[in-house]
């Protein structure tokens, strides 16, 4: 049954923040949210303005004592408001996140989840190894599918792995193309083992040492994202098909990085790898006339 009355302007509103917050700062994933249907976008729309609030607790100019206390404010609200605490319930987000949470039956565990990931950013170390990569990945973009995956509707348990490494296929990539703007922030995201393994380390990205054993480095961190990517690519018939187009967009926009990255010969010191709004048209509609046509 539908969550939202008419009568519940106040609900409404809070749906209408969280989508206002997405077309403003969703810029990738904005072009596959809007194939979805009205009441499943609106679920989509709040996720995504929860995750954001995350994100922006931590990625600011504020003291490091000061991003722990708006995270830990954050936590503290969604726990109120799954408790139905009517003050707590206020902010907009957190109502509309609660709402989702009932009506799609998300567990609420993901969305601790997704905080515990952010919270990493904070006093951030570097991964020694890919399983420990993975397992950030898991909590700050794997988990994130599996919310999805529960507005998109599925039926088979097989979707929930499938789901994990779409979205560690799509973290990965952001990992690769934000290389730069993360070391500003002294965070490097790849496995530390691996740098050794290709003889280079996070003080040659600082200096941005661009070599053959930095190309290499790349190839293989490209690869593999593509490897989650054909994996995650079985989830696709396993979701509802009013759902399906929007994966197969994300999925797109997100391979036409990985070229990108790998055009420019991972040249990623002195590349731009942000697709233009014809590059997302251009893929949106091709896709939906494709599914369209030839629906699964």
């Amino acid at each position: 049954m539908d969550i939202l009355r008419e009568n519940d302007k106040k609900l409404k509103s809070a749906f209408d923040f969280c989508a206002q917050i997405t077309k403003a700062e969703a810029r990738n994933f904005y072009y596959a949210f809007i194939t979805l249907p009205k009441t499943k976008k609106r679920a989509i729309y709040t996720a995504y303005a929860f995750c954001r609030r995350c994100d922006d607790a931590v990625d600011n100019d504020e003291s490091v004592k000061e991003k722990i206390r708006l995270l830990n404010d954050l936590e503290s609200s969604l726990k109120s408001g799954l408790n139905n605490d009517q003050i707590d319930l206020v902010n907009p987000i957190i109502l509309a996140t609660c709402a989702i949470i009932k009506e799609f039956q998300i567990p609420e565990q993901y969305f601790f989840d997704v905080i515990d990931g952010v919270r990493m950013d904070i006093d951030f170390k570097p991964f020694d190894t890919f399983v420990d990569v993975k397992k950030y990945c898991y909590k700050v973009a794997s988990v994130i599918g599996l919310i999805c995956i529960k507005i998109f509707g599925y039926t088979d348990p097989k979707a929930v792995e499938f789901a994990i490494d779409f979205g560690l296929a799509m973290q990965l990539t952001n990992i690769l193309r934000d290389i730069v703007e993360d070391m500003s922030e002294d965070r490097c995201y790849l496995a530390v083992t691996e740098l050794n393994s290709y003889q280079y380390s996070i003080q040659d990205f600082s200096s941005a040492l661009y070599n053959s054993n930095f190309k290499e480095l790349m190839k293989f961190q490209v690869n593999r994202a593509r490897q989650f990517f054909v994996s995650g690519s079985s989830l696709f018939p396993l979701i509802d098909p009013d759902s399906r187009i929007c994966l197969v967009i994300l999925s797109k926009i997100y391979n036409k990085i990985l070229n990108k990255i790998e055009n420019s010969n991972y040249n990623i010191f002195f590349s731009n790898y942000k697709l233009t709004r014809f590059e997302k048209l251009s893929i949106m509609g091709s896709t939906w006339l494709k599914y369209k046509i030839t629906p699964n």
